[in-house]
C-alpha cells in the first residue's frame, strides 16, 4: 500500500492535537509530545509519521498499521522523557535491504530418520527495498541420526511477473528427502512431529524422492488462486522405520511406515488451488508418468478435494470431502489409502487401499465453557469412505477440545478407538 498525496494532506493536519500535542496516547493513557524517527535511510521521516497518522490514538496500535503499510524488516518503538518533561516516542525502524543472506536451523523428527539437524542457507535480492524479493538461491542439509542418512535440497527460484493481483514464479531444485505419501493427512507437520517426539504416535508415510524438479507457478488475488505445473525426474525409494523411541511411551504400540513400489519415476503434476483461509479451500490435481523419457512407472492420477470451517456464534461446523482416482499402473504410493486418524477413525491405520475412492469428514463443535484465555467445546464428528473393494465404512463418535490446541475423540468404527491431537485432522 503507498501513501497518495491526499492521505498526506489528511494525515497530516491529525498528528497534532489543539494543544500542540500529538494527538497519540501510550497504554496508560498518556499524552505523547513529539514522534522521532531514526534508522531511515530511504524512506524519509514525514512519510513514516504520515503512516502512523493513519492509526487510532492508541500508539502501539498506529505504529502497527504503519508496519502494515511500509516495508520495514523491524520496528521498534519506546518513550523517553526529556529535561524538559516533554514525552517523546523514539520509532527505529530498519529497512529492507536489497540482498539478504540468511542462515537458519533445519531439524525435525520422523520415524524414517528420527531426530534430524541441519542447516539452511538462502540469499535473497529485491529490484527495490519496497519490493517483496524477486528471486532466491537455497541449499539445505541435514542428518537423520537414526536412520544415518544425509538429507539435502538445493535450488533457486525466480519471479517473472509480478502486476497487480498477478504473480508469475519458476522454480529449479535438485533434492534427496523424505517427503509425505499424502500430505492432506497430516496437515500440521510440526504437530505430527511433536506427537511422535513425545508419545510415539504417528501416522504419516514416508518415501525418499531422488532427483529433480522444475516448477511454474502463477498467483492470482494475492494468492486466493494458485495454479502449479510441475515436472520431475527422480527415484523413488522406501523408508524403513528407523526408530520407535518416544519421550513418555517407550513400549505403546507402534505402527509401520507403508512400503511403496520403488523405482524411477519421471512425470508431471498440473494442480490448482483456491484457498480462503480459514474458511474454506479446494484443490484440483491431475499427474502423469512418462515412460517414453524413461519413467518406470505410466501411472495416472486425479485427485480434489475441498474443505470448509463455518464459526458461529458460539459453534464451528469442520467439513472435509476428498476423492482420488488411479489409472493404468496403480503405484503405491499414488493409490487410495485410508484408515486412522488422519481419515477414518475406528479402523487401523491405513488399513484399506484402492485405486479409487472417496472420503468424508465432519464435524460439530459446541462451546460449553468460555473465558479468557480458555475456550471449551464439546465435538461431535462423522467419518464415512467408499472404494469399489471394500464399499462404505462409517464412524463417529464425540469428545471434547480445547480451541486450537487439544483435541481427544472417542470413535466407534469397527473398534472403539481414543484420539488424542494436538491439531485440528483437516
Amino acid at each position: 500500500m503507498r501513501l497518495t498525496a491526499a492521505m498526506f494532506a489528511a494525515t497530516a493536519l491529525t498528528l497534532m492535537s489543539a494543544s500542540g500535542q500529538t494527538r497519540f496516547v501510550d497504554d496508560a493513557g498518556n499524552p505523547i509530545d513529539e514522534i522521532r524517527i531514526e534508522g531511515n535511510r530511504l524512506i524519509s521521516s514525514f512519510e513514516i509519521r504520515n503512516a502512523i497518522g493513519l492509526g487510532p490514538d492508541h500508539f502501539e496500535t498506529a505504529v502497527g498499521v504503519m508496519e502494515s503499510i511500509l516495508p520495514f524488516d523491524e520496528v521498534k518503538w519506546e518513550i523517553k522523557t526529556e529535561e524538559d518533561g516533554r514525552r517523546v516516542a523514539v520509532v527505529t525502524v530498519k529497512e529492507l535491504p536489497i540482498n539478504k543472506l540468511n542462515l537458519l536451523e533445519a531439524n525435525g523428527f520422523n520415524r524414517a530418520h528420527g531426530y534430524h539437524l541441519g542447516a539452511r542457507l538462502e540469499w535473497t535480492r529485491r529490484r527495490s527495498h519496497r519490493e517483496e524479493p524477486y528471486g532466491a538461491l537455497y541449499a539445505e542439509v541435514a542428518y537423520g541420526f537414526s536412520s544415518k542418512r544425509w538429507l539435502h535440497r538445493w535450488g533457486g527460484r525466480v519471479n517473472l511477473l509480478r502486476r497487480v493481483g498477478v504473480e508469475l514464479n519458476a522454480t529449479v531444485e535438485k533434492r534427496r528427502i523424505a517427503d509425505l505419501r499424502d500430505s492432506g493427512e497430516a496437515p500440521n507437520p510440526i504437530e505430527q512431529g511433536a506427537m511422535a517426539l513425545l508419545f510415539g504416535h504417528e501416522f504419516r508415510d514416508f518415501y525418499e524422492r531422488t532427483g529433480s524438479d522444475i516448477g511454474v507457478e502463477t498467483l492470482l488475488d494475492d494468492g486466493i488462486h494458485a495454479a502449479r505445473l510441475n515436472v520431475s525426474a527422480e527415484r523413488h525409494l522406501s523408508l524403513p522405520k528407523t526408530t520407535d523411541w518416544s519421550l513418555f511411551r517407550w513400549r505403546s504400540r507402534k505402527f509401520p511406515i507403508t512400503p511403496i513400489d520403488e523405482g524411477r519415476y519421471i512425470g508431471l503434476r498440473l494442480r490448482y488451488d483456491y484457498d480462503l483461509h480459514p474458511e474454506w479451500a479446494a484443490f484440483v490435481e491431475i499427474e502423469q508418468g512418462l515412460p517414453p523419457l524413461g519413467s518406470d512407472f505410466a501411472a495416472s492420477r486425479a485427485a480434489a478435494g475441498a474443505r470448509l470451517r463455518r464459526d458461529f456464534d458460539r459453534d464451528i461446523l469442520l467439513l472435509r470431502l476428498k476423492g482420488e482416482a488411479a489409472f493404468g499402473e496403480a503405484i503405491v504410493q499414488r493409490r487410495f489409502i485410508f484408515g486412522g486418524s488422519g481419515s477414518l477413525l475406528g479402523y487401523e491405520l491405513h488399513e484399506f487401499r484402492s485405486d479409487r475412492g472417496i472420503l468424508f469428514n465432519g464435524e460439530y463443535r459446541l462451546r460449553i465453557f468460555e473465558r479468557f484465555p480458555l475456550n471449551l467445546y464439546a465435538l461431535f464428528f462423522m467419518d464415512a469412505a467408499a472404494a469399489p473393494e471394500v464399499g462404505l465404512k462409517l464412524s463417529g463418535g464425540y469428545g471434547f477440545a480445547l480451541e486450537d490446541g487439544f483435541y481427544v475423540r472417542l470413535a466407534r468404527g469397527r473398534f472403539a478407538a481414543l484420539d488424542i491431537r494436538l491439531a485440528n485432522r483437516f
